[in-house]
């Protein structure tokens, strides 16, 4: 196995707006599959750091989900070197690859909305909703894949309901604008 040949730096974790280190000073090697040199260090984040991000995201999804979308969009000026997603992409180190996902991710966004409006020309529960799949294909059987549903199409109904484009009646949810 070939070792790093440059010396590279940290990368720190932005979590509630602040640079920060692991807690634990842990770092992990980013290792290029081809040539297996290491391209960067990152911080290691430990499950402290991971339930300090969530907690941080929650607290600040309301009043994301108040912003407009150009407002949202100036996620795309934060001056990173490296972005890692959860969306089974991993690491990114080419700023116009990651604007690229970016604008993916946000336009599927739209689409998986328009499908809920679409689903909700009759009154569903919520129950109904996970149970039609709108992030995971019927096939997957992952044991999480409930949750996420669940916690996902919460967050968009809660916006199609700000947006005045979905209401809740009688534990029943329905589009206002067909």
């Amino acid at each position: 196995m070939a070792t790093a040949t440059t010396t590279t730096a940290m990368r720190k974790m932005l979590i509630d707006g602040k640079w920060c280190e692991a807690s634990n000073g842990r770092t992990l090697a980013v290792t290029n599959p081809a040539t297996e040199e290491t391209v960067a260090e990152v911080a290691f984040g430990s499950r402290k750091d991971c339930a300090r991000a969530v907690a941080a995201a929650a607290k600040a999804m309301p009043d994301w989900m108040k912003k407009t979308a150009y407002d949202r969009a100036k996620v795309r000026d934060i001056d990173a070197r490296v972005w890692v997603s959860f969306h089974h992409v991993g690491v990114i180190e080419d700023r116009a690859q990651f604007l690229d996902r970016l604008d993916r991710f946000a336009g599927r966004i739209g689409e998986r909305e328009q499908a809920m409006l679409d689903y909700l020309r009759e009154p569903r529960s919520l129950d109904e909703m996970i149970a039609h799949r709108f992030l995971y294909p019927e096939h997957a059987t992952f044991p999480f894949i409930d949750s996420v549903e669940r916690r996902t199409i919460d967050q968009h109904l809660a916006r199609l309901s700000q947006q005045g484009r979905a209401t809740q009646r009688d534990e029943r949810w329905v589009a206002t604008h067909a």
